[in-house]
């Protein structure tokens, strides 16, 4: 078909489509259009029959456009190839799943899965791919069948057998239409989730008894080669040998079954052992770890939680540096409420100096009239003017001086250099004593907490000791081996 009969096809199909289904709007349209997977219009009359009917809604699932790309880019799967001979989306649904089920053994090459069983109920994969994984656990809920993330996925089948199995009989909306089964090699333990990802206890009804026949064979033949690839794996590693004495194992076969883990407990490397999970340290990992420990546990519970008093670690210059503003603020504005009313200073020379001018003008006429009262009696009478005139002005000079020395009263002051040695002694009763200036202030003991030296804490439950009740969360219990002349430490943390 050449370029102008696909575009006579693709604007036919898209007229017919109008004609027949008038009523819907440019914006249903353009809904449809995306849906199609196919670039001419192949599904446009048989979408807009079923978006008529409501089967579509206007925000059609996610569940829609994966059957819709499924049966167009795998025709070959399904038992009827023309969708307009599919009744419902229901219908097309159902084909879909039936198509998706059956899978080729090209199919499974390509994407990196096992068949380990099927028959006319049941298919039972082994996903050795993250893409394998995703693509038979499609629908489900599963972390390891998340398409944007492959560490799941090569957690759990790095350390055991993940099976998929897929129940042919029942509908999508059912929750044991896919199960997912992890079978760890150390311990064999069973986890069987369904397909919301909920943890199942009773899995016996839901399974035929070949399907359990073939669990129980593939774990065992895998888990074979799995020991034997990891023979010697753990020979030469301190820390596996430090875990395998403290354990008391003695079985060479159960050497083999120590992994260690990818993640860590705070920092120290750890290892799993069947069902168990223990982290192996040096001393100075150990400590490291219970400063992370108990650094996260303030987040959790705060200062308050601990049995360790804050109020020694309370920064006394963080408090005063923080006090500051307001107390200079207090003095400078009310320093009579501080300092000392004998401590101020004469700070008007004017008024000093004349005061000074007045005191002398005082003393000269205080003299002069002692000199005239001194003479001889017979002068009294030609003096006594004088002595009049130079009293009044000595009562004068006495009401200036009176009047000069409330001024120059009124003039004394603090100084700025009495104020701010005022303001540092009282910081530095705040650093000495932070604590109790705070609470004196109405600070109650969350507030206090935000000035705590907040590593010095740490480090001060640290030096508690504490260290197996911290970091070993199944028992509390430290073991330590000494390999080779170092000590190493354990810890169960499971």
């Amino acid at each position: 078909m050449n370029l102008i009969e696909e575009t006579l096809l693709f604007e036919s199909r898209m007229s017919e489509a109008k004609k027949k289904f008038g009523n819907l709007n440019m914006y249903d349209w353009q809904l449809l259009d995306n849906l199609d997977p196919s670039d001419n219009h192949k599904y446009l009359m048989w979408l807009a029959r079923e978006y008529d009917k409501g089967n579509i809604s206007a925000e059609p699932s996610p569940k829609v456009e994966e059957t819709l790309n499924h049966f167009h880019r795998y025709p070959e799967k399904y038992t009827e190839r023309d969708i307009n001979q599919y009744k419902s989306l229901k219908d097309l649904v159902k084909a879909s799943q039936e198509a998706q089920q059956n899978v080729s053994k090209r199919e499974l090459k390509k994407t990196g899965a096992n068949k380990v069983y099927e028959d006319d109920s049941f298919l039972v994969i082994v996903p050795t791919t993250h893409e394998a994984s995703c693509f038979y656990g499609a629908g489900t809920k599963w972390c390891t069948s998340t398409s944007d993330r492959d560490s799941h996925f090569n957690s759990y089948s790095r350390k055991g057998t993940l099976m998929y199995i897929l129940n042919k009989d029942l509908p999508e909306t059912d929750p044991l239409y896919k199960i997912a089964l992890y079978k760890a090699y150390g311990g064999g333990q069973e986890s069987y989730y369904d397909a919301t990802d909920k943890q199942m206890s009773d899995i016996k009804a839901a399974l035929s008894p070949e399907v359990e026949r073939t669990i129980e064979v593939t774990y065992n033949v895998m888990k074979e080669a799995w020991l034997e690839a990891r023979k010697g794996h753990n020979f030469g590693d301190p820390r596996v040998e430090a875990l395998i004495n403290a354990m008391g194992l003695t079985d060479e076969d159960e050497f083999d079954e120590i992994m260690e883990e990818e993640h860590t407990h705070y920092g120290i490397p750890t290892f799993q052992y069947g069902d168990e999970e223990y982290a192996v340290a040096t001393d100075a990992e150990a400590d490291q770890a219970n400063y992370e420990y108990v650094e996260n546990l303030i987040d959790d519970i705060g200062f308050e939680g601990f049995n360790h008093s804050v109020d020694w670690y309370i920064d006394g210059d963080d408090v005063a540096r923080d006090w500051e503003d307001a107390v200079t603020e207090w003095v400078y504005d009310s320093p009579e409420s501080y300092l000392d009313e004998d401590d101020k200073q004469y700070f008007d020379q004017d008024i000093f100096d004349n005061l000074a001018e007045k005191q002398e003008q005082l003393t000269e006429y205080e003299e002069r009239v002692k000199e005239l009262y001194d003479k001889d009696s017979s002068s009294w009478a030609r003096d006594e003017k004088d002595i009049e005139n130079l009293e009044g002005e000595a009562e004068e000079v006495e009401i200036e001086i009176a009047d000069l020395e409330t001024d120059l009263e009124d003039s004394r002051d603090w100084s700025d250099e009495q104020k701010d040695d005022y303001v540092e002694s009282y910081l530095q009763d705040i650093k000495d004593d932070p604590v109790n200036y705070l609470r004196d202030m109405g600070y109650g003991d969350e507030e206090i907490t935000k000035y705590v030296d907040t590593n010095a804490f740490i480090q001060g439950v640290v030096d508690e000791g504490y260290r197996g009740e911290n970091l070993a969360g199944y028992d509390g219990e430290e073991l330590e081996e000494d390999i080779n002349g170092t000590w190493y430490y354990i810890y169960r943390i499971n």
